[in-house]
């Protein structure tokens, strides 16, 4: 059987991987919440517009129908990853 491991500080985390990000040549790393909240019209709306681009994997995947039940599968204080920019 594999160890439990010990519960993870959510401030060290973070940290842990911005300074991962940076070290493999990143200039920004996001980290946000799971929670969509008001802003699931707004990104049904952009999705709509076709406004992601060449990120067609947005369409596919984006949807606040799916980013609802990924978050029922969360306990609270969960971090979800936003995204990282070279």
């Amino acid at each position: 059987m594999f160890p439990v491991p010990a519960p993870l500080d959510p401030a060290l985390a973070v940290q842990r991987i911005r300074d991962l990000a940076r070290a493999h040549g990143f200039q920004r790393c996001g980290i946000a919440g799971i929670d969509l909240g008001e802003d699931e019209a707004h990104l049904a709306d952009w999705l709509g517009q076709g406004l992601y681009g060449t990120m067609d994997w947005m369409a596919r995947h984006g949807t606040c129908a799916r980013a609802g039940r990924a978050a029922s599968r969360h306990r609270a204080g969960d971090l979800g990853w936003h995204g990282l920019q070279p």
